[in-house]
């Protein structure tokens, strides 16, 4: 039926019935998402690139296209809070090509970007589906005055402030509160990161929270006591593991993608969160970083959740049962019994990863070839 007769057959209806027709319905599926919806079974109607309804019933005789998501877990669009997403420099991949397929729409470029250089590639990066926002990168020999006029400038594209090492820390410290952004660092030194500052590569080498004994350092947890957050970055299981067997959970996950991650060991997002989870990690808390938790690292509420009136990125989620083995960056093996998939990204409101096919129409009801378009 096209849109104008429907609108007429509604003419007659009571005006507490007209809801909008629904380009994309999204129906029974158990939706995740500690940011808003809260969770259950719901369902979702997009209209446009939004979501005008979230329900526990929805008619689907107001919808172009439904998807029956029982099987899986509905969440927001992932946000993947540290990756290299510009293909103009070395290590950097394409946000669409790696991204989207993993379920997520809000990708975190890490720190290629400069004052001087900001403009041409956020440019680069932003050719994508994908919402791609950049960590402005702040050395120690950084103009401060340049860095601050650059983070205003672009500051719907700047998610924050990126510090690599100790010694750049002091500057970017200066830049982010003048610019109001939060500031991420790879920064073995904790003890020296201020509340809502964010550690990267906590489950790495570099700044692992455990000591050599596999003992979680009492400088980590001081420093999560006063509010300085964790992200993962790169995965080690000897220091992933014993973090978790003691309590320590990563505030956030990010995959600090890269053309060489992304071969060996495989550092997309669903094989991430699969590793934490086969660690001991649950789906809830492993979803939560990535959506909620990662919106309130960045300051920016409006992203992971699911809210009428939001934009519609949402993705479809499946937790498999079965033998699965996965690599971390030292190439140690970890075998594991469940592994995520993603069968669905929704990017505003059009579907830009279906493996499944499940916007699409059966082949035994689509006619003849001739009518392919």
């Amino acid at each position: 039926m096209r849109r104008r007769d429907a609108l007429l057959l509604l003419g007659a209806a009571p005006l507490r019935a007209q809801e909008p027709i629904f380009d994309l319905l999204i129906r029974r599926g158990e939706v995740f998402d500690p940011g808003a919806s809260g969770k259950g079974r719901l369902d979702i109607g997009i209209v446009g690139d939004r979501i005008a309804k979230i329900a526990p019933s929805l008619p689907a005789s107001r919808a172009r296209l439904v998807i029956d998501a029982e099987e899986y877990t509905v969440t927001p669009g992932l946000i993947d809070l540290r990756a290299r997403c510009d293909p103009g420099r070395p290590g950097g991949v394409h946000a669409d090509h790696h991204a989207l397929r993993n379920g997520v729409t809000t990708v975190i470029d890490a720190g290629s970007a400069t004052a001087e250089g900001f403009a041409a590639a956020h440019e680069r990066m932003s050719e994508a589906h994908t919402r791609v926002l950049c960590w402005l990168h702040v050395s120690e020999d950084a103009d401060a005055g340049a860095s601050v006029r650059a983070a205003r400038e672009h500051t719907a594209a700047v998610a924050g402030v990126w510090a690599p090492r100790a010694a750049d820390l002091a500057k970017a410290r200066q830049v982010a509160a003048a610019a109001g952004k939060p500031l991420l660092t790879a920064s073995p030194g904790a003890a020296a990161l201020q509340a809502g500052e964010i550690q990267t590569q906590a489950f790495a080498r570099e700044a692992a929270v455990v000591d050599a004994k596999r003992k979680l350092r009492p400088e980590m947890a001081a420093a999560r006591k006063r509010g300085v957050r964790f992200d993962t970055g790169d995965l080690w299981f000897r220091i992933a593991g014993p973090a978790i067997e003691q309590g320590f959970l990563p505030d956030t996950i990010s995959t600090n993608l890269t053309i060489e991650s992304v071969q060996l060991p495989r550092a997309d997002m669903m094989t991430t969160l699969s590793k934490l989870i086969n660690l001991g990690m649950t789906l809830p808390d492993v979803l939560a970083r990535v959506t909620a938790s990662a919106a309130a690292a960045l300051g920016q509420p409006e992203l992971g959740t699911l809210r009428e009136g939001g934009q519609a990125d949402v993705a479809l989620l499946a937790l498999e049962p079965g033998p699965c083995g996965f690599l971390d960056m030292g190439h140690a093996r970890l075998t594991g019994s469940r592994s995520l998939r993603c069968a669905l990204t929704i990017r505003a409101g059009k579907a830009v990863w279906d493996p499944d096919g499940l916007v699409s129409a059966d082949w035994q009801h689509t006619g003849p070839y001739t009518n392919f378009r």
